[in-house]
């Protein structure tokens, strides 16, 4: 189906906090407030007890006590006299910030007058001592006399053990804030008596969710398991057969790591939740990686050296190569790269070769990409050297690289930090284009909006792979520039930008997609599921701040999103990651904020179909599948659609090699046949979840088959 344009309301907008609440409070009986010296009427050294001001970024104003206030004698004032970046405003002291239980959610409100735009942050304390922003919980209309703000935070993730919130003004003007209350929401009352019983329902229809499971049905539900510190999701690897997911850290974006040569990865079981800790031989920090037609996963690149502050030494990329082996899980050289590439991308060919684009070059006194493309020969098992491309293009950094069905392939705008540089000097930036890598043509194609604000956006190949469709989304600008005509500045860093393109139109070109996301984002992640629909989950409003708490479903058929989907409890911002299971589940995890900690947590998404009754079986499934061939499989019942789905290799919002393959059916029944398309470039060589689903939009648990 071709999209269409149309505008959607802001999400902005939804999240104000205004004199209505966030999201409504039930009445309830007489609560404690949980917030020290509430109305700053306490003062020590001229400033309120259990406050404390604070800035970010740069700008001109104070923060100072108030005669304009809405009860008793004072209130805090935040004042900006001249905007340039970041903020200015006041949160409670660390050691007056209230105790919360896991899984309690709290009430927020304060009075508040304003000429400047402003926020509410929330921050949580985690077991470990240390502070982690949450995510804004609304934001701060203008308003000239006093008004309620409120609002209602989500549940508070296991492990934490105070919370506290920021007020912050984000625009020049003054800000005055008084009464604040912070309340425990008391839990729903247990009944006293024994409820009336209810008329015996009619029988629930098989295509219909389990009695009892709720809002499940349509939502799906997240669970989250805490991990050690040394879990740094950098890059994410579904291994073939077993289904665990190899974390690769490298340095973890930590230079004292990378001093001291200590280089991790670990393997986690989602099936138990255990992890192992892989021996690293190298600094894999943001490599580049890709599945190999025998299940092994190629790995290129990495730190070679971190930018330091002296200006003398700049990030630089490795030369080397390894192999991981699911089966022995461990690491092997595999040569070395003509240069270095730190961020390079790593697409499959449908000959089961993999090439490299872009990233920084080895030299560490200079910021230079490698303009070599490198070509890891799947039939000679090595790197191919200089004479892998027939022409050299700086294509920046984590290039989005996507396998097209005549062999060619597809750059899609989207990129982290460093955008190709493939036009002419004097014509300067360079949008999304066609590239055969054979003869070295490139050929631009139009319509991608915000072409200059891709970076840290995602790109995906629609299911199914043969409709070839490639969806671009989200985004912002690494130079902070305005995203909007205006140029003022102050809107935010991402944008909610979808375009979509039809690499089968005579002439391609992006064109908006029926929906924007219901969220700016940059680094947003995107899911293929096994049903045929796309999850998109995590991101945040700038590089390394102000997580995005938002997830939605988007099908590919309408071009429209489910806006009811449950966010991930975890911020996911830079440096995250996620990924289909064989299960079904989605996986999430990483994040890493500019206070340089890192989320090590593993949340788990489980869609709405895992909650339904009639859920399909692979009962037998041959091992491997020939390209043209039609194969015969066992299931549980007739099935409409049959599927195989490439196991993830993510990092970045990268993942260049994801596809969903639809195979053809005849003989439907207990026996279906599938028949999978001759064309290699549609399913590059390697391992594939085949995935069956039913009439009710269910999908079996995967079975891994190998093609080619």
């Amino acid at each position: 189906m071709r999209y269409r344009a149309r505008r959607t309301p802001s999400v902005l907008a939804a999240a104000t906090l205004v004199a209505a609440a966030l999201v409504p409070a039930a009445p309830a009986a007489a609560v404690t407030n949980l917030v020290r010296v509430p109305g700053f009427e306490t003062l020590s050294k001229g400033f309120p007890q259990c406050w404390t001001r604070f800035t970010t970024g740069k700008g001109k104003g104070k923060v100072s006590v108030s005669r304009k206030r809405h009860g008793g004698k004072r209130a805090l004032q935040v004042k900006v006299v001249k905007k340039v970046k970041g903020t200015r405003g006041f949160t409670q002291a660390a050691s007056c910030a209230p105790k919360t239980a896991a899984g309690a959610r709290y009430d927020i409100s304060f009075y508040y007058r304003s000429t400047a735009a402003g926020r509410v942050v929330l921050w949580r304390k985690s077991g470990g001592g240390d502070w982690r922003r949450w995510y804004t919980l609304g934001t701060l209309k203008k308003s000239k006399g006093f008004r309620k703000a409120k609002g209602r935070t989500a549940a508070v993730p296991p492990g934490t053990t105070r919370l506290r919130y920021s007020i912050e003004a984000t625009g020049r003007g003054t800000l005055i804030v008084d009464d604040n209350t912070v309340t425990r929401v008391p839990p729903a009352p247990r009944p006293t008596s024994k409820p009336t019983p209810k008329p015996t329902p009619p029988p629930v229809p098989r295509s219909v969710c389990q009695t009892g499971k709720g809002a499940l049905c349509a939502t799906g539900s997240w669970t989250v398991q805490q991990a050690s510190d040394e879990v740094r999701a950098m890059h994410a690897v579904v291994l073939p057969g077993s289904g665990k997911v190899l974390l690769i850290a490298g340095s973890g974006n930590s230079d004292r790591n990378f001093k001291a040569g200590k280089f991790t990865s670990q393997i986690y079981d989602p099936k138990t939740g255990a992890f192992k800790v892989i021996n690293t031989p190298s600094d894999m920090f943001c490599a580049g990686h890709a599945h190999l037609p025998d299940g092994r996963i190629l790995i290129m690149g990495g730190t070679g050296n971190y930018a330091r502050g002296d200006g003398k030494s700049a990030y630089a990329g490795l030369k080397s190569s390894y192999v991981f082996d699911p089966a022995t899980e461990k690491y092997t050289p595999a040569g070395d790269m003509v240069t270095g590439h730190w961020y390079p991308s790593a697409t499959a060919m449908g000959n089961g070769d993999i090439l490299s684009f872009g990233g920084y070059r080895e030299f560490m006194d200079h910021t230079e990409n490698s303009r070599q493309t490198e070509q890891f020969s799947w039939a000679l098992r090595k790197w191919l050297g200089p004479e892998a491309t027939k022409q050299y293009v700086d294509w920046g950094t984590y290039p989005g690289m996507i396998l097209m069905q005549d062999g060619r392939l597809f750059y899609t705008g989207s990129y982290v930090f460093s955008y190709p540089k493939f036009r002419p000097k004097d014509s300067g930036f360079a949008t999304a284009a066609i590239y055969d890598h054979r003869d070295g043509t490139i050929t631009e194609v139009p319509g991608l909006r915000r072409p200059k604000q891709r970076d840290q956006a995602m790109s995906v190949l629609l299911p199914p792979a043969q409709d070839q469709r490639v969806l671009t989304m989200g985004g912002g600008d690494v130079n902070k520039r305005s995203n909007t005509p205006s140029g003022s500045g102050d809107e935010p860093h991402a944008h909610d930008n979808v375009d979509v393109i039809d690499l089968k139109a005579a002439d391609p070109q992006y064109r908006p997609g029926v929906e924007n996301l219901p969220a700016g984002k940059i680094y947003p992640s995107a899911v293929l599921l096994p049903d045929g629909k796309v999850f998109e989950t995590g991101g945040s409003e700038y590089t390394r701040r102000d997580d995005v708490h938002e997830a939605s479903i988007l099908d590919p058929e309408t071009g429209r999103f489910q806006r009811n989907i449950p966010a991930d409890p975890v911020g996911r911002g830079y440096h995250n990651t996620a990924m289909l299971l064989p299960d079904g589940r989605v996986l999430a995890a990483g994040g890493n904020p500019a206070s340089n900690t890192f989320d090590t947590s593993i949340s788990i998404y489980s869609p709405s179909y895992l909650y339904k009754t009639n859920r399909p079986v692979i009962t037998s499934a041959p091992a491997s599948w020939g390209y043209g061939q039609t194969r015969e499989i066992r299931t549980s019942g007739p099935i409409a659609r049959a599927t195989l789905i490439r196991p993830a290799a993510v990092t970045h919002s990268s993942d260049p090699n994801q596809r969903y393959v639809d195979l053809k059916i005849t003989n439907n029944g207990t026996a279906p046949r599938l028949g999978l398309d001759p064309n290699r470039n549609l399913t590059p060589p390697g391992w594939y979840m085949l995935f069956v689903v039913n009439a009710d939009g269910v999908p079996s648990v995967a079975k891994w088959v190998k093609v080619g």
